[in-house]
């Protein structure tokens, strides 16, 4: 990312409707203007950008499968049953909707997912989501 990200996303919002209509409805862009460089394309792509996330995990403080964390204005707009539903189990490195449409689906529908994955929580899907996760990125499938 650029180094003033946020002030670059406030100005995209500001003066593209599109760009706010995409961010509004999936909080991500296709075409996201604020990663630097080849090299930051290619690592997002890849998603090796996630591999911080481990230092996370082995923190504690996430785990590999879960509902993926959101930035707090995000988290702070969901419902409040939303909200409580997510903060049932710790954030995930993937998720369920990671394997599947990945950023082609707006937030609601990333709620559903994650809803979905916390009710049917179990070792056998968290393998699955995992080993499907590796094909994913190896597909290059998503954003």
């Amino acid at each position: 990312m650029v180094t003033n990200a946020n002030e670059v996303l406030k100005k995209i919002i500001a003066e593209d409707e599109a760009m706010a209509k995409e961010w509004n409805e999936f909080a991500c862009f296709k075409n996201d203007p604020r990663i630097a460089g080849s090299i930051g394309k290619m690592a997002r792509k890849l998603s090796i950008d996630e591999l911080p996330q481990l230092i996370n995990i082995f923190k504690g403080d996430m785990v590999f499968v879960g509902p993926r964390p959101l930035e707090m204005y995000l988290a702070e707009a969901l419902p409040a049953t939303e909200r409580d539903c997510r903060n049932t189990v710790k954030p995930g490195l993937t998720g369920l909707w990671q394997i599947g449409p990945r950023s082609d689906i707006s937030i609601r529908h990333m709620q559903y997912y994650d809803r979905l994955y916390i009710r049917k929580k179990s070792i056998c899907l968290n393998i699955y989501i995992l080993l499907k996760t590796v094909t994913v990125v190896f597909r290059q499938t998503g954003v």
